[in-house]
């Protein structure tokens, strides 16, 4: 999935630029990134996105066959851009294949754990005919996530264990997340998900029956009847669609080292630190600065005397705020959407 505008990342993340499609941690996007280290063959990569982003994700996939790009018509939730890759697969699987589905725009440090942890994941969706979650093993009280608490263990695959899933949470306050995270019970949902294709139809047809009808029809129709046939779908989630009602779900533990890179605080988090923690990514002159996070590839910067703090200067915009605060970025994306200030989002 490669849609979304990463407006936490304001302002170098824009409707038309988001984060996927930045180069946050070195010369590689983060889509790039994505599909390089799946090491699949690039006809088996399917990328849906929306029409604002195809330009650039084409020529950023220059290797992935064009049909493969899948242009959504509009917005339509996570359980709407699943569908519609679904979709451009029927005909072409055979019910038992697993599809994975993937996130775009997450940081992922330790590649080869990471494959190791796919082929886990992989062969639990291809022997237990549920959708299986990639939980993420949580390393702090984080209230920015939603969690899964793991249920009955149902075995293992290439040793890593598969279990039932008792309930997804939604993000919880600190003191919840403390209490799941000193349980050992939960991981983070990290909106991850692999399961044979028949398996993902059967429980679109159960709980979105539109959507199943979507997947079932659109392969036949013109490019012009599809887009408004998806056009028509409700706007929902995989998760509220789905997942929270259905009875076949599993979940893998991964083994990797994962960031959302939601914020600027999780970016700096994730990037080389200097003496003080401070990540500088351009020109600057620090005195008595720590633990900030300075991004200004045009315009040296000055600090003195700081701490804490997130300062991204870019060729139209500042942000300036306090680390703690960076989750709020997007209330700034919404005030500016609301004045109609389009230019700057």
């Amino acid at each position: 999935m490669c849609g979304g505008s990463g407006s936490r990342l304001w302002p170098r993340s824009r409707s038309k630029h988001p984060k996927h499609l930045l180069e946050l941690n070195g010369g590689v996007t983060l889509v790039q990134q994505t599909v390089k280290r799946l090491r699949l063959p690039a006809e088996r990569v399917y990328c849906v996105t929306e029409a604002s982003h195809d330009a650039l994700l084409r020529k950023q996939l220059p290797d992935v066959p064009k049909e493969n790009i899948v242009v959504e018509p509009d917005r339509k939730g996570t359980a709407g851009a699943i569908a519609l890759g679904l979709s451009r697969l029927s005909g072409s699987l055979a019910d038992d294949d697993v599809v994975l589905s993937l996130h775009s725009d997450h940081l992922i440090q330790n590649e080869a754990e990471f494959r190791r942890t796919v082929k886990a994941w992989t062969k639990a969706a291809e022997t237990h005919p549920r959708i299986v979650a990639l939980g993420i093993k949580p390393t702090y009280p984080s209230t920015g996530f939603g969690y899964i608490e793991s249920g009955k263990k149902l075995g293992s695959a290439e040793g890593f264990p598969v279990s039932e899933i008792a309930q997804f949470v939604e993000k919880p306050n600190e003191a919840t997340a403390q209490r799941y995270l000193d349980s050992g019970k939960y991981v983070w949902n990290a909106g991850m998900f692999a399961a044979r294709f028949g398996v993902f139809r059967e429980e679109y047809e159960r709980y979105l029956p539109e959507h199943a009808s979507f997947v079932e029809r659109a392969g036949g129709q013109s490019a012009k009847k599809r887009n408004a046939s998806y056009m028509a779908l409700q706007d929902e989630t995989i998760d509220y669609g789905i997942l929270e009602k259905s009875e076949r779900l599993a979940v893998v533990p991964a083994s990797f080292d994962w960031a959302d890179v939601g914020s600027w605080a999780d970016l700096h988090d994730v990037l080389e630190h200097d003496a003080n923690d401070n990540v500088f990514e351009g020109e600057y002159v620090d005195i008595d600065t720590k633990n900030c996070f300075v991004y200004s590839p045009d315009q040296l910067v000055a600090t003195i005397g700081l701490q804490d703090l997130v300062i991204i200067n870019t060729k139209d915009a500042v942000l300036i705020c306090p680390k703690d605060r960076a989750q709020d970025v997007k209330k700034v994306v919404e005030k500016l959407k609301q004045s109609g200030r389009k230019k700057f989002i």
